[in-house]
């Protein structure tokens, strides 16, 4: 698989680029506790850096959705996969969105916030809650909890997992900001942890019906050896 996704460098084509990511995702999951886990980062970080640096961060003209879409994968993904370049661009226009919010297209609002969970600190990880707080529209909310689970540190996702709880975040939310800690590699543990300690209180408030429950319970799917 990896060598049919390397012959890939020259395609341009927005699905394809997703239903790659999507896949090397997946395989990042499942080698963190491998060996030859940062290689294979390196692997899919050269993969991506070229097309990223090729789109770029600024729309042409004359560009469609597809473009913008393409955009946004290669960027997050280069980005997660700790291109520099990539990293320094998104701090670049974190800055600049702070002092002028317009600068910063919404298309990759979630691209930034989420590289600057990336790579932040407790700073970054009180400024994204106090802009979340702040935020008129849910969908904007929704970019920044999901980006504020990216953080690496362990207190700072324990800190995420806890307010998901509380009235800061809807009660319709509270599952996608665990299943997001959970999928991210340095919160799974914690997030399991924090569903199994928790459980009664999810039991009470999704316990009625539909696919909460299930959405849960699947993110021991997150990990890689049969006894986790």
């Amino acid at each position: 698989f990896l060598s049919l996704a390397q012959a890939y460098g020259n395609e341009r084509d927005a699905s394809v680029w997703s239903d790659l990511a999507s896949n090397l995702r997946d395989i990042d999951h499942l080698t963190t506790d491998e060996p030859f886990y940062q290689t294979y980062r390196s692997f899919a970080r050269n993969l991506f850096a070229p097309v990223a640096q090729e789109i770029g961060w600024d729309a042409r003209t004359g560009e469609g959705h597809l473009d913008s879409l393409l955009r946004s994968t290669v960027l997050s993904q280069a980005g997660s996969y700790d291109d520099p370049a990539v990293l320094d661009q998104a701090k670049e226009r974190f800055a600049r969105f702070l002092n002028n919010p317009s600068s910063l297209p919404p298309d990759l609002r979630g691209v930034v916030y989420s590289l600057i969970s990336h790579s932040g600190e407790s700073a970054d990880y009180d400024k994204l809650w106090d802009m979340e707080r702040q935020a008129d529209l849910q969908e904007e909310k929704m970019r920044l909890l999901l980006s504020i689970a990216r953080f690496k540190q362990p207190e700072l996702l324990q800190e995420t997992l806890e307010r998901a709880l509380t009235p800061e975040v809807r009660s319709q939310d509270a599952i996608t900001v665990v299943t997001a800690v959970a999928a991210n590699v340095h919160g799974r543990e914690l997030a399991w942890q924090f569903v199994q300690d928790q459980w009664e209180e999810f039991d009470r408030r999704y316990g009625g019906g539909g696919f909460g429950l299930m959405r849960l319970v699947s993110v021991s799917g997150n990990f890689a050896s049969e006894e986790r």
